[in-house]
């Protein structure tokens, strides 16, 4: 049996979690770099950004398993947004423990 990749579409909630990762990516940088650049003073900015990623990793995550639940649709950034938001949302669960054991 022949697999056609032009019968299939990409999924829709695929494309929300891709959206997702990237958006955390950006975040997470504009975090790290305002960080740095304000030699490790960790103001309101840094901490409302940093909340607003957590909740933004949360939502691909769950439009990851909403596209992985979708039935005849290609997966490939379903794959991709997932393991984006998956990874950012252990890299500030790390960051938040590391804030709380220093504390």
């Amino acid at each position: 049996m022949r697999y056609s990749y032009i019968k299939y579409p990409y999924s829709k909630n695929g494309w929300y979690a891709l959206g997702l990762g990237i958006a955390g990516l950006l975040l997470t940088a504009a975090v790290i770099v305002s960080v740095i650049v304000l030699i490790c003073y960790v103001g309101y900015t840094s901490a409302a950004l940093g909340f607003t990623c957590i909740v933004m990793q949360l939502m691909g995550l769950w439009f990851t398993v909403l596209g992985i639940i979708e039935k005849d649709t290609k997966k490939l950034f379903v794959k991709i947004g997932g393991v984006m938001c998956g990874f950012f949302l252990v890299f500030w669960a790390v960051v938040i423990i590391i804030g709380i054991v220093r504390a």
